[in-house]
């Protein structure tokens, strides 16, 4: 995976799980067998060896909001955005 810092701007790509409310036929199961795919894009807000964590919100402060933390077992791709 590429190389952040924390400001960055990203898209990130990860896979999430399925949930469903209410009432749930088996033949919705089927659809339900692989991970739901996801992206989230914004700054970069904190990064660990366990999770990345993207804003997509910053205010002048660099404080965030709309805040996700992401496993990194859960991301499959990263991208970085160039602004200029």
């Amino acid at each position: 995976m590429i190389k952040l810092r924390t400001g960055d701007r990203a898209t990130v790509y990860w896979d999430d799980a399925w949930k469903r409310s209410g009432l749930v036929y088996k033949s919705d199961i089927a659809g339900m067998t692989k991970p739901y795919p996801m992206r989230t894009t914004g700054w970069i807000f904190g990064l660990s060896k366990e999770c990345v964590i993207i804003g997509a919100e910053m205010d002048r402060d660099e404080d965030c909001r709309d805040v996700h933390s992401i496993p990194r077992k859960y991301v499959t791709k990263i991208e970085r955005l160039v602004v200029g």
